[in-house]
Protein backbone atom coordinates (compact mmCIF):
# COMPACT_ATOMS: atom_id res chain seq x y z
CA UNK A 1 0.00 0.00 0.00
CA UNK A 2 0.80 3.26 -0.76
CA UNK A 3 0.56 6.37 1.60
CA UNK A 4 -0.77 8.29 -1.13
CA UNK A 5 -3.47 5.85 -1.38
CA UNK A 6 -7.21 7.27 -0.27
CA UNK A 7 -7.51 4.22 1.59
CA UNK A 8 -4.53 4.09 3.25
CA UNK A 9 -5.04 4.44 6.86
CA UNK A 10 -2.17 4.52 9.96
CA UNK A 11 -3.86 1.37 11.28
CA UNK A 12 -2.42 -0.51 8.57
CA UNK A 13 1.18 0.29 9.68
CA UNK A 14 2.64 -1.71 13.24
CA UNK A 15 1.98 -0.10 16.20
CA UNK A 16 5.12 1.84 17.46
CA UNK A 17 6.86 0.00 20.65
CA UNK A 18 10.03 -1.26 21.40
CA UNK A 19 10.29 -4.50 18.74
CA UNK A 20 9.46 -2.18 16.04
CA UNK A 21 12.20 0.08 17.01
CA UNK A 22 14.73 -2.61 17.26
CA UNK A 23 14.10 -3.22 13.92
CA UNK A 24 14.39 0.20 12.46
CA UNK A 25 17.31 0.24 14.42
CA UNK A 26 18.91 -2.93 13.11
CA UNK A 27 17.99 -2.24 9.80
CA UNK A 28 19.55 0.97 9.99
CA UNK A 29 22.86 -0.17 11.20
CA UNK A 30 23.15 -3.16 8.60
CA UNK A 31 22.40 -0.09 6.09
CA UNK A 32 25.43 2.08 7.59
CA UNK A 33 27.77 -0.64 8.08
CA UNK A 34 27.00 -2.51 4.58
CA UNK A 35 29.13 -0.23 2.26
CA UNK A 36 32.15 0.04 4.82
CA UNK A 37 32.06 -3.15 5.37
CA UNK A 38 33.12 -3.75 1.27
CA UNK A 39 35.10 -0.92 1.17
CA UNK A 40 37.17 -2.51 4.15
CA UNK A 41 36.92 -6.38 2.03
CA UNK A 42 38.20 -4.43 -0.64
CA UNK A 43 40.79 -2.65 0.61
CA UNK A 44 42.08 -5.82 2.71
CA UNK A 45 42.30 -8.24 -0.55
CA UNK A 46 44.04 -4.87 -2.41
CA UNK A 47 47.18 -5.84 0.40
CA UNK A 48 50.70 -7.32 -1.70
CA UNK A 49 50.43 -9.53 1.67
CA UNK A 50 47.14 -10.83 0.97
CA UNK A 51 47.58 -11.14 -1.99
CA UNK A 52 50.87 -12.79 -2.36
CA UNK A 53 49.80 -15.51 0.08
CA UNK A 54 47.48 -16.53 -1.51
CA UNK A 55 48.71 -16.40 -5.06
CA UNK A 56 47.45 -13.79 -6.37
CA UNK A 57 48.27 -10.67 -7.97
CA UNK A 58 47.09 -7.04 -8.24
CA UNK A 59 47.11 -6.89 -12.44
CA UNK A 60 45.79 -10.20 -12.67
CA UNK A 61 42.75 -9.19 -9.67
CA UNK A 62 42.26 -6.14 -12.10
CA UNK A 63 41.83 -7.89 -15.31
CA UNK A 64 39.09 -10.35 -13.56
CA UNK A 65 37.54 -7.15 -12.36
CA UNK A 66 37.23 -5.16 -15.88
CA UNK A 67 36.60 -9.13 -17.26
CA UNK A 68 33.24 -10.15 -15.25
CA UNK A 69 32.39 -6.49 -15.44
CA UNK A 70 32.85 -6.64 -19.15
CA UNK A 71 30.34 -9.90 -19.07
CA UNK A 72 28.43 -8.18 -16.35
CA UNK A 73 27.38 -5.56 -18.41
CA UNK A 74 26.95 -7.45 -21.67
CA UNK A 75 24.73 -9.69 -19.88
CA UNK A 76 22.48 -7.47 -18.74
CA UNK A 77 22.30 -5.58 -22.36
CA UNK A 78 21.48 -9.32 -23.29
CA UNK A 79 24.25 -10.06 -25.76
CA UNK A 80 24.68 -13.41 -26.55
CA UNK A 81 28.58 -13.53 -26.77
CA UNK A 82 28.65 -12.17 -23.05
CA UNK A 83 26.44 -15.33 -21.97
CA UNK A 84 28.92 -17.33 -24.24
CA UNK A 85 31.98 -16.15 -22.69
CA UNK A 86 30.53 -16.24 -18.95
CA UNK A 87 29.82 -19.93 -19.36
CA UNK A 88 33.20 -20.26 -20.82
CA UNK A 89 34.44 -19.38 -17.50
CA UNK A 90 32.00 -21.16 -15.39
CA UNK A 91 32.61 -24.19 -17.35
CA UNK A 92 36.77 -23.95 -16.77
CA UNK A 93 35.61 -23.28 -12.74
CA UNK A 94 33.74 -26.71 -12.96
CA UNK A 95 36.77 -28.43 -14.65
CA UNK A 96 39.31 -26.82 -12.09
CA UNK A 97 37.15 -27.48 -9.13
CA UNK A 98 36.55 -31.18 -10.41
CA UNK A 99 40.24 -31.54 -10.46
CA UNK A 100 40.31 -29.98 -7.15
CA UNK A 101 37.85 -32.40 -5.78
CA UNK A 102 40.05 -35.41 -6.93
CA UNK A 103 42.97 -34.15 -5.04
CA UNK A 104 41.20 -33.19 -1.44
CA UNK A 105 42.74 -33.85 1.42
CA UNK A 106 39.78 -32.85 4.03
CA UNK A 107 36.32 -33.54 4.08
CA UNK A 108 35.17 -29.99 4.22
CA UNK A 109 37.80 -28.93 0.77
CA UNK A 110 36.02 -32.06 -0.65
CA UNK A 111 32.87 -30.81 0.10
CA UNK A 112 33.25 -26.83 -0.68
CA UNK A 113 34.42 -28.26 -4.61
CA UNK A 114 31.29 -30.39 -4.54
CA UNK A 115 28.87 -27.81 -3.88
CA UNK A 116 31.08 -25.85 -6.41
CA UNK A 117 30.51 -28.21 -8.90
CA UNK A 118 27.15 -28.93 -8.34
CA UNK A 119 26.18 -24.72 -7.96
CA UNK A 120 28.64 -23.96 -11.36
CA UNK A 121 26.78 -26.62 -13.43
CA UNK A 122 22.83 -25.83 -12.35
CA UNK A 123 24.23 -22.42 -13.75
CA UNK A 124 25.81 -23.56 -16.43
CA UNK A 125 22.67 -25.72 -17.62
CA UNK A 126 20.37 -22.91 -16.57
CA UNK A 127 22.59 -20.40 -18.93
CA UNK A 128 22.04 -22.99 -22.03
CA UNK A 129 18.52 -22.30 -22.21
CA UNK A 130 19.21 -18.57 -21.79
CA UNK A 131 21.30 -18.89 -24.64
CA UNK A 132 18.62 -20.32 -26.85
CA UNK A 133 16.08 -18.01 -26.15
CA UNK A 134 18.73 -15.09 -26.53
CA UNK A 135 20.01 -17.04 -30.36
CA UNK A 136 15.77 -17.62 -31.02
CA UNK A 137 15.82 -14.15 -30.47
CA UNK A 138 18.49 -12.63 -32.88
CA UNK A 139 16.84 -14.79 -35.84
CA UNK A 140 13.57 -13.40 -35.57
CA UNK A 141 14.82 -10.04 -35.79
CA UNK A 142 16.66 -11.06 -38.96
CA UNK A 143 13.75 -11.90 -41.11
Amino acid sequence: MNRRDPTWTSATTLPAGPRSEAGDRRAANARRWRAPRCVRWTRASARPRCRSRRGGSLPGAALLAVVLALLAQGMYRRRYWAVLCFEALLAFQVIVTSLALVVASTILAAATCLISVVLGGWLFWKLVRVMGRLQAGERQTLR
